[in-house]
């Protein structure tokens, strides 16, 4: 039994642990950011969009249109200290870094009970792991019917060569979790408090990358709209009070729909266009074998828990939003010299994202009250060491595919 200068210094010793995680992420992740900075055009390959974004920093044409300007504002701000390739790299480490801690607040507010400290060991474990994780791939020498990339056509949760991308997460993490929680007691009453993070929220993840807005967008929509169905019309000025909060960030879409799809003095089409994996085919050949590579943990977590998407809101809107982004980049692209750059996966990557980390916390959750039960049947013991089987495959996928990006690529099986 522990006594509570025991408990105290479990604490402080896991707090001291995190901190030395978190600041060893933190180095690694900036020294792979200021390589992809400083090795734009050379060898070994740091293929990433990072010369596009120092020269939009510094008022350059960067040939790119980036309507969404919290990103390079904080690369400015920073140049004043240091120069632009440092800048840039610290930047998006400082964001990258900030999606751990966000995550690690919000899972232990998901998971309820933490005065475990093994609890909030696993907590902390599972919010650095989750950036982590990517696609599963095939070793080296190994051909998957129509895979012809490790990463296009399939793609992670954690693309580290996309530093918008990891800029806009620490935002979309806290908007994705402020929705919930919101949604949870809108109907009765909305706290002012959590209605104003979560708009500035939202409208900050749209101003770094809008991938995630869109698909969370219609996502949130199909879940009011649901609601106020069901509600018979009787919730319809709580549900226009919660759409309020979105009103910021679809002024800012529209802004941003302007200056990304109107024609630049170009004969070249522009928009959105509609086509069945017309983009998506580009760069892969076995579309659904590439589902099952991307989703593999997390569709085997929904299918041997389908009972608890009636029960579970968390859970259910996680998939929603899976759902909405799966079809975006199913069946929409962009029209002209925009379609093959496939700027719809970038939603359906924040959709992989988020079904991964919402069924890890109930994994988790399954995991203690399975100990603390102290169940002995094989069968569910054996299902959830599947579960965490199909997660560590992923997490052991995510750790060498990052390796591969630190160190370069060797050839261009990206």
């Amino acid at each position: 039994m522990y006594t509570n200068s025991t408990k105290q210094t479990n604490k402080i010793v896991l707090r001291i642990l995190f901190g030395v995680l978190i600041v060893g992420y933190s180095v690694i992740t900036y020294q792979l950011f200021y390589r992809q900075c400083i090795h734009v055009d050379d060898f070994p390959l740091y293929v990433s969009d990072m010369k596009a974004y120092m020269q939009t920093a510094l008022g350059q044409e960067s040939g790119y249109e980036f309507p969404y300007p919290v990103f390079f504002a904080l690369i400015r701000l920073v140049t004043f200290l240091c120069p632009v390739e440092q800048a840039t790299a610290l930047v998006t480490t400082v964001l990258n870094t900030a999606s751990v801690l966000c995550l690690v607040y919000f899972l232990e507010k998901d998971l309820g009970d933490n005065k475990n400290i093994w609890k909030k060991a696993l907590i902390l474990m599972a919010a650095v792991s989750l950036v982590f994780v990517s696609m599963l791939y095939a070793p080296s020498g190994v051909y998957l019917p129509g895979m012809d990339h490790k990463y296009l056509g399939v793609f992670t949760a954690n693309p580290y060569h996309n530093a918008t991308y990891l800029a806009t997460r620490p935002f979309s993490i806290v908007a994705f979790y402020l929705f919930l929680r919101i949604r949870n007691h809108y109907e009765e009453k909305i706290e002012k408090g959590e209605a104003i993070g979560f708009t500035v929220a939202l409208l900050l993840t749209t101003m770094t990358k809008p991938s995630f807005t869109l698909v969370f967008g219609m996502a949130a929509a199909v879940v009011l709209i649901i609601g106020l169905i069901r509600g018979k019309g009787k919730n319809i000025r709580q549900t226009i009070l919660f759409a309020v909060c979105f009103l910021p960030t679809v002024l800012d879409l529209l802004y941003q729909y302007k200056g990304v799809f109107e024609a630049q003095g170009s004969a070249e089409e522009t928009g959105i266009g509609i086509g069945f994996f017309s983009a998506w085919s580009l760069y892969c050949h076995n579309i659904p074998l590439a589902i099952v590579l991307a989703l593999a943990f997390p569709g085997l977590y929904l299918v041997l828990h389908l009972p608890e998407l009636k029960k579970d809101k968390t859970f259910r809107f996680s998939w929603v939003m899976m759902a909405c982004a799966f079809f975006s980049l199913a069946f929409l692209y962009e029209k002209g010299d925009r379609f093959d750059d496939l700027n719809f996966s970038w939603g359906y990557m924040h959709g992989i994202f988020f079904v991964f980390a919402v069924s890890l916390t109930r994994l988790i959750k399954d995991s203690f009250l399975f100990l603390e039960e102290k169940k002995k049947s094989g069968k569910t013991g054996m299902l959830l060491s599947l579960e965490w089987l199909a997660y560590l495959w992923h997490l052991g996928c995510g750790i060498k595919y990052f390796l591969y990006l630190y160190n370069g690529f060797e050839h261009m099986a990206f």
